[in-house]
């Protein structure tokens, strides 16, 4: 009984000592994101950056950065201020922030030559999405870091894409959502995402008819700007539920407000927004986006602010486990039973979540039974290490703080 109450002691010692860890690293994240944003509003503004807070390390401003993907933005703001204790981290930080300078020329060269050969060799309209579009209307293209280039084609010529980028240099990698993105890799940098579809189900229907509201100019098409943020707004939607956004996605909501809000058109977007019943949370993420970046500056401790500080560019796996036990434990409020249906729901998804990784079930809703058993089989295979994640996670789930 003595050995017992020892172990139950040592285990509870533990766990508090671990959600102390987590919480202490959890409030340097958001100190460290706090201050990045000053840096980047300290370009916006052409100005210098404020001192730097003593609690807030280099190292940990450094990574802050590159996962919130701002690497070149923040450097050209904390270089006017660096001290020489800081010369060792400014040195990595600028062979960093000059790699993505080079990334940033030969994205832009050869997402020109692609475009030149899709419309004059293959004559396939073109659709240029995201980062691409948004590269225009910051100070400089370079701060505006792109992972990968996205644009849209009609699903009828995805065969003739194929033949152009390969004979580009390119190599085809794989089907993202089964047959609504195809990935292409030419090294060292380039990452092409063609899609097919704008969004492979939720919201499909809003931009089914997209290439009707397209102007085209200089060979290639564009969205209106309603469009173009709808889109924008539906992406960061996307990833905030899922498994959370960084500072770069509020960064690209004020600046588009900033160069292109006068163009918008209020009473078109609000209507959209209450067809979706997502007012309010649409609206919150103006509001936030104008009190970081905006004259006002103000970082306050909303959920939502603090899950964006800490999230890093496209959030985190423990991020996305934590949405999902979030949304169950909302309908179900026995943990036990929570706890039931988070791995049944994780087990046989619903409709709309098969339809995001088999789109063919939009179609052919029948074959879900048989795709469930298809994913059960498949992904041992291709995902054994975040299922391994996911189970850890679930296995705690329920346990008291």
């Amino acid at each position: 009984m003595k050995n017992s109450r020892k172990t139950n002691v040592k285990s509870n010692t533990s766990d508090i000592e671990a959600k102390e860890k987590k919480e202490q690293q959890e409030q340097e994240k958001i100190l460290a994101a706090k201050y990045l944003i000053e840096l980047i509003r300290s370009v916006l503004e052409e100005r210098k950056p404020q001192p730097k807070p003593e609690k807030v390390s280099m190292k940990q401003l450094f990574l802050t950065a590159k996962n919130n993907n701002l690497i070149c933005m923040a450097y050209d703001a904390l270089r006017q201020i660096a001290e020489p204790e800081d010369e060792d981290i400014m040195k990595k930080w600028q062979k960093t922030s000059q790699s993505c300078t080079v990334m940033d020329a030969v994205q832009r060269s050869e997402g020109n030559k692609i475009f030149r050969a899709f419309t004059e060799q293959g004559e396939i309209r073109i659709l240029p999405m995201k980062g691409w579009i948004m590269k225009g209307f910051y100070p400089r293209p370079e701060y505006r870091q792109m992972g990968d280039l996205d644009f849209l084609i009609d699903r009828e010529n995805r065969k003739k894409a194929r033949d152009i980028m390969c004979g580009m240099g390119y190599r085809f990698v794989k089907n993202e959502c089964d047959d609504t993105v195809d990935v292409y890799k030419k090294e060292p940098w380039m990452y092409v995402e063609i899609h097919n579809h704008m969004t492979p189900y939720k919201n499909k229907t809003k931009y089914e008819k997209i290439w009707e509201r397209c102007k085209k100019k200089d060979g290639l098409y564009a969205m209106n700007w309603d469009d173009y943020y709808m889109f924008m707004l539906d992406h960061l939607e996307k990833h905030f539920y899922s498994s959370g956004c960084g500072v770069r996605f509020l960064l690209d909501l004020f600046i588009f407000m900033e160069k292109k809000g006068k163009e918008l058109h209020r009473d078109v977007l609000e209507k959209e927004f209450r067809i979706r019943g997502e007012e309010n949370f649409f609206e919150q993420l103006e509001k936030t986006a104008l009190s970081w970046f905006g004259k006002e500056y103000h970082v306050g401790d909303t959920r939502m602010e603090k899950l964006i500080l800490v999230s890093g560019a496209f959030g985190t796996d423990n991020q996305k486990y934590t949405n999902r036990q979030e949304k169950i434990q909302k309908k179900y409020k026995n943990k036990k039973v929570a706890k039931a249906m988070y791995f049944l729901t994780r087990t046989f998804p619903e409709y709309s979540y098969m339809c995001n990784i088999y789109p063919f079930l939009y179609k052919i809703p029948i074959l879900m039974p048989v795709m469930w058993i298809v994913r059960l089989l498949c992904a041992p295979v291709t995902k054994m290490d975040r299922i391994r994640k996911e189970v850890r996670f679930w296995k705690n789930m329920g346990k008291e703080e």
